[in-house]
């Protein structure tokens, strides 16, 4: 009987495709595009990754947590216009991702009472909010106050300026607040942030975040 005799017999009649004989090469055929588009979807899948996060900082509350990546995909619209890395807040009961800041380093901290963020990043985010300032390319630390809703340099002067320096190292490091969330402590390399360093050795400083005192 020809194939046509078996596709115009009653459906009964029809022999079972595990016994058809090109069914096993339908079947390798079938499983060969599977592993294809696997592969290519796992391909796309590398491609949109850009890594792991870069630093992670919880609220207090245990409502949202702050993490730095490169990631484009997490809210396409907020980083249009900003250069990665991406500092984005993630609010846990709803899933929501927001993009705070651009250029940001993986120094991360949310104050213990919940009310400001300091950060680490290669931009600038003036006193008394985002303005042009000094654009080095060095790690510079910042709060931003939630009711204020201002960015403040942490490695400036009172006024808001930051050291210029020529050369380096220059950057900012070891991020940490105070139990009582008012002031901020860090260590910088640089020799002109402070009135009394005239080296290029690592110091610590402290930030109160109220009077701007450093």
């Amino acid at each position: 009987r020809t194939r046509h005799d078996w596709l115009d017999a009653p459906r009964s009649a029809r022999p079972r495709h595990d016994r058809w004989p090109h069914a096993p090469l339908r079947q390798d055929a079938v499983e060969r595009g599977d592993q294809r588009r696997r592969h290519h979807e796992r391909r796309r899948a590398l491609e949109r990754w850009s890594g792991p996060p870069l630093g992670i900082g919880w609220a207090p509350d245990s409502s949202a947590i702050l993490f730095a990546s490169s990631a484009t995909n997490l809210d396409p619209v907020g980083i249009q216009g900003l250069t990665k890395p991406y500092l984005f807040v993630k609010i846990l009961s709803t899933g929501e991702v927001e993009a705070l800041i651009e250029m940001a380093t993986g120094d991360v901290a949310w104050s213990p009472d919940g009310s400001k963020i300091a950060f680490g990043s290669k931009g600038d985010y003036c006193f008394p909010e985002k303005v042009t300032c000094t654009n080095n390319n060095d790690t510079k630390f910042y709060f931003y106050d939630f009711q204020t809703e201002l960015f403040v340099p942490i490695t400036a002067n009172r006024n808001g300026v930051q050291p210029l320096q020529d050369t380096g190292p220059n950057s900012a490091a070891d991020l940490a607040w105070s139990p009582d969330s008012t002031r901020v402590a860090f260590t910088y390399a640089g020799d002109k942030l402070g009135s009394g360093d005239t080296n290029r050795v690592s110091d610590v400083y402290v930030k109160n975040v109220n009077t701007l005192e450093l």
